[in-house]
Parts: C-alpha cells; sequence; structure tokens
C-alpha cells in the first residue's frame, strides 16, 4: 500500500520527534540519578564518557547495518530499544550498570539517528526539494519538549523509571502508526 508523501514526512518528522524526546528526557534527570548513586562531579563525568563511547563504536557497524537491512528496519528497532534503554537507565542501582547501559544508550541512539536521518534522505529525494532542516528542526523542538516534560516530572516528584516509563510508552505508541509511513530504504 502506497502512501502520500505528505504522510511519509510527517512519520519521519514523527520519529526525529522520539529521537529527540527520548535523549531529552535522559539529560534531564542526570542530577537525580547521580544523587541516586551518589556519583561526584569527576565520577559522573567518567560514566558519561560511556555514551559517547558507544556512539562511536555504533559508527563501525551503523551503515553495514543500514545498507543490509535497511534504514527502516533499523529505525523501528532502534527506537524501541531506545525506549527501552531509557527505562533501564531509570531503574539503574549500581555505578557499573549506569555505565554499561550508556554505552547501550549510546550505540544505539547512534542507529536511531543514522537510520532516521537515511529515512529523511529518501523522502526528501521523494519530496524534490530540500526539506531536510525541517526534520532537524523538530529533533531541537523535541528536546524543548523532553526538558520541559522533565521539568515537570521532577516538579511532581516521580522517580526517573516512572517519568523514563511513561516517555518510553509514548514512544512505543507513536511507533505503531507512524512505522506505515517510513519508506522501505
Amino acid at each position: 500500500m502506497a502512501v502520500s508523501l505528505r504522510f511519509q514526512r510527517i512519520s519521519v518528522s514523527v520519529f526525529f520527534f522520539l529521537a529527540g524526546f527520548t535523549f531529552a528526557s535522559w539529560a534531564s534527570r542526570i542530577p537525580q540519578i547521580q544523587a541516586k548513586l551518589g556519583l561526584s562531579e569527576a565520577a559522573l563525568g567518567g560514566v558519561l564518557f560511556a555514551l559517547p563511547v558507544g556512539l562511536m563504536v555504533s559508527l563501525l557497524v551503523a551503515g553495514n547495518l543500514v545498507a543490509s537491512l535497511g534504514s527502516r528496519t533499523i529505525l523501528l528497532l532502534a527506537a524501541g530499544v531506545y525506549a527501552l534503554l531509557l527505562v533501564l537507565l531509570g531503574a539503574v542501582a549500581q555505578v557499573w550498570q549506569l555505565t554499561l547501559l550508556l554505552f547501550l544508550f549510546g550505540f544505539v541512539g547512534n542507529l536511531f539517528n543514522i537510520s532516521v536521518n537515511t529515512q529523511a534522505v529518501a523522502v526528501e529525494k521523494n519530496y524534490g526539494k530540500p526539506i531536510i532542516a525541517s526534520f532537524h528542526g523538530i529533533w531541537s523542538l523535541a528536546g524543548f519538549c523532553g526538558a520541559a516534560v522533565g521539568t515537570l516530572m521532577l516538579s511532581l516528584a516521580w522517580a526517573p523509571v516512572y517519568h523514563f516509563a511513561a516517555s518510553a510508552t509514548l514512544v512505543w505508541l507513536l511507533m505503531l502508526p507512524f512505522s506505515k509511513g517510513t519508506v522501505y530504504t
């Protein structure tokens, strides 16, 4: 079943939003997780370094995965796993758990970003005019929304795990209807 170009653009925009929202949800609660684990500023910096390490390691395989399995497949898998990892980040009880999960969060987050950008390129090609900047604008807007929701959850005294579970639920609920508008690349 063919979908309209407009629905393709909306669908890819939703996935950009979900990527930005998930990352901002995590970032908005770093101080609470730091306090929960009793991490000093220096220790937190060391632990947070696991995220970009995971991102960099994923660069070794991301292109091949997208090329062999298709950006749509990687997008859907990465979006779902990224949301799951967010919930697990909220439930950590040990520093080693946080470090491992941040590595995985960076790894899967980069798979998400590469696959959604591949989707954006395909939609732009179908549109026949430059539209990629609008997708990146959606990601930025999602960052503001994720931070605002984090602030709200903090003011309501929701533990990070409950906040992250609510955010992940949003991701999973939006993935299904909008996965139909993603491009088979």
